[in-house]
């Protein structure tokens, strides 16, 4: 026990340190301590601390593993009030690691739970993470009718950020299921509402983004313009959106090299912690390449997105670009030059 006189003095000591202001490193050096010593109390405060810290660093691969230590060792977690906000986490966590019928699975019995519990709150996050699951899954009715249910618990605009993300979510059904009149609708009556640089900008780019869909690239150029001087002065971390918008517009017009050019401005530059534009930069890029038949140039940006994604400090990142760079390769497998005997 060392300086320890005894083992409810020792106990004390290491519950004395957990609190949310304990480290990832520490909780799990306190967490070996405590199943060394089998204090069951301890390591069960420890692994769901961990899991939701981890999930808030985004470390979602090791996040989701916390959580799913947590459910396994509690028999009675459909009458823990957390269950529902521990499934949810959990299907957002298989989510970002696209394993959608995983996500689907833990975020139908995060639903079962919030409405046990009465939790709206916690109910209208998983109808939003029900949506998004169902949108990847290409089920965009299903898609429509969650994201619907959870504007329905609230539908004011009582949370502006969730708000906007959840009609946006809406206007992207109705874009996959070539509705675009309601799309453009929903997003020109945000703008109605909405008195926020940042999100003005995102609403104007998705805009560009529909009307780059319907071919009208008079307005697409417009939307795109308008996020761009914004983004310029009031959110450059976000730049590379509207740049990666207006790529898809030459694109589009077949004006390959000025896309190219973008396209590789976007690779060179830092976009923060947004490492998906990067990535779909890459794969726009690739398939210009394939377009103008510079397979020379295809060839070197494949192994370029390929090490870009190994070198993603993020391991749950990691994961997660890796199936898309597979499932990526898979798609355009006669145009692609292998790199099996590249060094």
């Amino acid at each position: 026990m060392g300086f320890f006189q005894n083992k409810k003095q020792s106990m004390d000591y290491y519950c004395s340190k957990i609190n949310n202001q304990i480290s990832i490193d520490e909780a799990e050096k306190i967490l070996k301590i405590s199943k060394e010593k089998n204090w069951t109390s301890i390591s069960s405060r420890l692994i769901k601390m961990l899991a939701f810290k981890l999930f808030d660093n985004k470390k979602f691969a090791q996040s989701f593993d916390y959580f799913l230590y947590y459910v396994n060792i509690h028999d009675d977690i459909y009458s823990d009030p957390e269950s529902a906000a521990i499934f949810n986490k959990m299907g957002i966590c298989e989510n970002y690691l696209n394993e959608i019928d995983e996500s689907i699975v833990y975020l139908k019995q995060a639903e079962v739970t919030a409405r046990k519990f009465n939790n709206l709150d916690e109910l209208k996050k998983i109808y939003f993470n029900l949506s998004i699951a169902y949108g990847k899954s290409k089920d965009y009715e299903l898609s429509l009718h969650c994201i619907q249910k959870s504007l329905n618990i609230f539908s004011s605009i009582e949370n502006t950020s969730y708000y906007v993300y959840a009609k946006s979510c809406e206007a992207n059904c109705y874009v996959s299921l070539k509705q675009l009149d309601k799309a453009i609708s929903i997003y020109k009556n945000l703008l109605k509402d909405i008195h926020i640089d940042k999100t003005t900008a995102y609403l104007y780019n998705n805009l560009a983004c529909i009307y780059i869909e319907k071919g009208d690239y008079k307005n697409a150029e417009t939307y795109n313009n308008k996020s761009y001087a914004l983004r310029e002065s009031s959110d450059k971390n976000s730049l590379s959106q509207t740049m990666k918008t207006k790529a898809y517009i030459y694109e589009t017009k077949e004006m390959y090299d000025e896309a190219i050019s973008i396209l590789n401005n976007i690779i060179s530059c830092d976009t923060g912690y947004d490492c998906s534009v990067k990535i779909d930069s890459y794969k726009m890029l690739i398939s210009l390449y394939q377009k103008i038949k510079r397979y020379d140039l295809e060839k070197i940006t494949m192994r370029d997105l390929k090490q870009y994604i190994i070198s993603c400090r993020n391991f749950s990142s990691r994961i997660s670009y890796y199936k898309i760079f597979i499932n990526f390769v898979a798609n355009n497998l006669k145009n692609i030059l292998t790199l099996s005997n590249q060094k």
